[in-house]
């Protein structure tokens, strides 16, 4: 079976995901998903900027390093949930930590080769890191809720993307789009790059990363559902298996 990818169904399915799991979403935002992006940012703030004030490149590094790996588990728990809605298991936080904490060290694997991979392509001629980037776009759900394998992962997110990749593409701009807005209007509450914020910016600066990261996450997911079900079709039964 071979339908249509259609980025209106995306965006559908992926404010159904939210608005019929609301209290479940708040609770790991509200929670895990902040205590991640406080985490992150304290990093950022400790090993970022030295006693002079100065940029240091490693700090940068590390703080990118612990950042992206606290909020790719974040992101495990979220897609849990997403997943449990859609195969019609019922939704279950507890369910959803033990399925995130035990993708740990497979998602940190994953992160590592996954950023190594965006980064090389951006950064020899720019155009592979975009393709890499769209191929590699539903990566994460098909490691946390196909338990695709770290290597699996890539591989599957690359066969569901080929064909759709320019419509993966369009929709990354707008996410980016939206983000860059939110980053806007944060700014406006203080210097976002200031090496002592107020308690007030590190608190806006942390919500509004755990919301971005929860968006990435349920339009991944929903990525993931309408690409699977297109190519394949609509039987879960595989799917729910993963969290019996």
């Amino acid at each position: 079976m071979d339908q249509t990818f259609d980025i209106g169904a995306v965006f559908s399915r992926a404010g159904r995901m939210l608005s019929q799991n609301a209290a479940p979403f708040a609770v790991l935002s509200l929670t895990l998903g902040l205590g991640s992006a406080l985490l992150s940012r304290y990093t950022t703030l400790t090993l970022v900027t030295d006693a002079a004030g100065g940029i240091q490149l490693y700090g940068a590094f590390s703080a990118g390093l612990v950042g992206g790996l606290v909020m790719s588990i974040y992101m495990a728990f979220v897609i849990s949930i997403a997943f449990q809605a859609e195969t019609g298991t019922e939704v279950s936080v507890e369910r959803a930590l033990k399925r995130g904490l035990a993708a740990a060290v497979p998602l940190t694997v994953h992160f590592i080769l996954f950023s190594l991979g965006i980064t090389v392509g951006l950064v020899l001629l720019f155009i592979p890191g975009l393709i890499l980037m769209c191929m590699w776009a539903v990566t994460l759900p098909a490691l946390v809720g196909e338990n695709a394998g770290i290597i699996g992962s890539f591989g599957r997110s690359r066969a569901l993307t080929k064909g759709a990749r320019w419509k993966i593409f369009g929709l990354f701009i707008v996410l980016i789009i939206i983000s860059s807005v939110a980053t806007a209007v944060l700014s406006l509450t203080g210097d976002l790059a200031d090496p002592d914020p107020s308690l007030l910016t590190i608190l806006l600066t942390s919500l509004s990363t755990v919301v971005t990261y929860l968006l990435y996450a349920l339009f991944e997911t929903a990525m993931f559902f309408e690409l699977r079900e297109s190519k394949e079709g609509r039987s879960q039964d595989q799917l729910r298996e993963v969290f019996a």
